[in-house]
């Protein structure tokens, strides 16, 4: 059965919350499936490689001078500022060979209808 993505994750509690938000794009979710305009959680047992999410919570630690990780201290508390999507529409497995004749291939009204999907 095919994967379903959100177009926008968070982390744990993160909708329960009042605090400002930072949105991060990567490429394109790891996996198969399709993406719907939604929101939804972001699975960090599944996703727990993803240079996206690691480079995302270092950069912000370095730039804040924090002394503990941002990282640690969003998973203990189960919610984050950090929210994630993709910029393609298309989710491809990491071990997908010649990804960058498929990219091309997405149609730019694909990727424009991607991008500017209303999230419910």
């Amino acid at each position: 059965m095919p994967e379903v993505w959100p177009c926008v994750f968070s982390y744990g509690a993160t909708g329960n919350s009042d605090f400002p938000l930072l949105l991060f794009f990567g490429r394109e979710y790891n996996g198969t499936g399709h993406v719907i305009p939604t929101t939804g959680p972001y699975n960090s047992e599944k996703l727990r490689g993803s240079n996206l999410w690691t480079h995302a919570y270092t950069l912000i630690s370095l730039a804040c001078l924090e002394q503990e990780h941002l990282k640690e201290r969003c998973t203990r508390a189960r919610m984050s500022p950090l929210l994630f999507s993709n910029i393609s529409p298309l989710p491809l497995p990491n071990s997908t060979s010649a990804k960058d004749r498929i990219r091309a291939g997405i149609p730019s009204a694909s990727l424009q209808e991607h991008l500017l999907m209303p999230h419910q």
